[in-house]
C-alpha cells in the first residue's frame, strides 16, 4: 500500500511538472509574439515617418519615368520570335514585382515597398509601350496579382505567401524579385539584336540593381546577408558594394 501511494505522488508531481514546463514554454513563447510585433510596429512606424528621399529604397528620379515615353522606336524592323517572348516575359515579371510591392505595403505598412512599386509601375509601362509600338499582344492583366504566365502565377502566390511569415522575410522577397530581375534581364539583352529594346532592358536592369542594393541594405541593418538566388554571388557582391546608380544609361534618340 504504501508503495502503491509513493508511485501515485510521483505520477502527480510528473503531472504536475509537466504542466509548469509547458505552460512556462506556452509563456516564452506569447512574450517573443509580443516583442516581435512591437518591434514589427516600430520598423513600420520608423519608415512612414520618413521622407522619400531619406527611405532606404531612395530611388533616383530617372527610375520614376517611363522609359520609352521618348524613344522613337522604328517599327519597321522585324522581331525575332525571341524578342517578343521576351518582351511579353518582362512585362508580366515587371508587373510581379509591382503588384507583390503593392500586397506587402498593405501587409507590413514599410515604404520601401510603397516607393519601389511606383518604380516598378514605370518599368512595366516601359515595356508595355514597347509592346503596343511594335502591335504586339501585351499579355498583361489589370487585376493585380493575376498573370498569363502560369510560372509567374506561380511564383507571385509563392512569394507573398512567404512574406505572409515576417518583414525580414518580405524583405527578402523584394531581394528575391530583384535578383531574378537582373539574370532574366540579362539573358534577354543577350537575345536581342534592337538597340531600343536593349536601351530599355538596360535601364530596367539599372532600377533593379538599385532595388536589390536598397532591399539588401534593409536586411542588413537586420542583421540578415542575403545570398543571392540567380546572379552570381560575385556580381551580387560587386553590385551592393557599389553606390545607387544615377540617370539614364544612355541618351534616347529623339
Amino acid at each position: 500500500m504504501k508503495q502503491t501511494s509513493i508511485l501515485k505522488n510521483l505520477k502527480a508531481l510528473y503531472i504536475i511538472l509537466f504542466l509548469i514546463i509547458t505552460l512556462f514554454i506556452l509563456t516564452l513563447f506569447a512574450f517573443y509574439n509580443i516583442v516581435s510585433r512591437i518591434r514589427l510596429a516600430n520598423t513600420g512606424n520608423e519608415n512612414e515617418s520618413l521622407t522619400f528621399a531619406e527611405d532606404l529604397s531612395q530611388i533616383d528620379p530617372s527610375d520614376l519615368i517611363d522609359q520609352t515615353q521618348d524613344l522613337e522606336v522604328d517599327t519597321t524592323l522585324t522581331l525575332s520570335k525571341e524578342e517578343v517572348e521576351d518582351l511579353q516575359l518582362m512585362r508580366e515579371e515587371e508587373k510581379l514585382a509591382h503588384d507583390v510591392y503593392l500586397s506587402l505595403y498593405e501587409r507590413w505598412n514599410i515604404q520601401i515597398f510603397r516607393n519601389i512599386s511606383e518604380s516598378e509601375q514605370k518599368h512595366t509601362d516601359s515595356v508595355a509601350r514597347l509592346l503596343s509600338k511594335y502591335n504586339l499582344f501585351d499579355p498583361a492583366s489589370d487585376i493585380a496579382g493575376k498573370f498569363v504566365n502560369q510560372n509567374i502565377q506561380n511564383l507571385y502566390t509563392e512569394l507573398v505567401n512567404r512574406a505572409a511569415v515576417s518583414a525580414n522575410e518580405a524583405l527578402t522577397v523584394g531581394a528575391i524579385i530583384e535578383d531574378l530581375d537582373i539574370s532574366d534581364l540579362e539573358k534577354t539583352i543577350g537575345r536581342t539584336t534592337n538597340s531600343d529594346i536593349s536601351l530599355v532592358y538596360n535601364n530596367l536592369q539599372k532600377g533593379s540593381r538599385n532595388h536589390l542594393r536598397s532591399f539588401a541594405s534593409a536586411l542588413s541593418r537586420n542583421g540578415i546577408n542575403y545570398q543571392p538566388n540567380y546572379i552570381s554571388n560575385e556580381l551580387y557582391l560587386n553590385i551592393i558594394s557599389t553606390a545607387q546608380e544615377k540617370g539614364n544609361m544612355t541618351k534616347y534618340r529623339k
